[in-house]
């Protein structure tokens, strides 16, 4: 009996401590387009290197993911295009974002 007691007691102490991390991190919904189709880039990659975070954008250029509220840099990335490295603001509540990525120049020498 005291070994069920202690399991039952065990479950209920991870899952509150479980939806205590939950709530005190805040989405963040971004945008991800391309400057000079203003189309949405699919599959670009979304890196939030200090907090250890990273996702994909979707097919129409959208992310989502939940970050403790204060400052945090974003690295986005993807083929073809100039890399985002800048440090953003997440705040408690919902948060969006749109980024912008610009072609990138390459030069071939002959």
């Amino acid at each position: 009996m005291r070994i069920l007691f202690r399991l039952c007691l065990t479950t209920i102490v991870v899952l509150m401590a479980q939806l205590c991390y939950a709530q005190s991190r805040a989405p963040l919904v971004g945008t991800v387009t391309a400057a000079d189709t203003e189309a949405p880039i699919a599959y670009a990659l979304v890196h939030f290197p200090e907090a250890g975070v990273q996702s994909v954008t979707n097919g129409t250029g959208e992310f989502e993911v939940r970050l403790l509220p204060g400052e945090h840099r974003i690295d986005i990335s993807f083929l073809g295009y100039e890399p985002i490295e800048q440090t953003i603001v997440v705040r408690e509540g919902e948060n969006r974002l749109s980024f912008v990525l610009q072609v990138a120049n390459f030069h071939v020498e002959d």
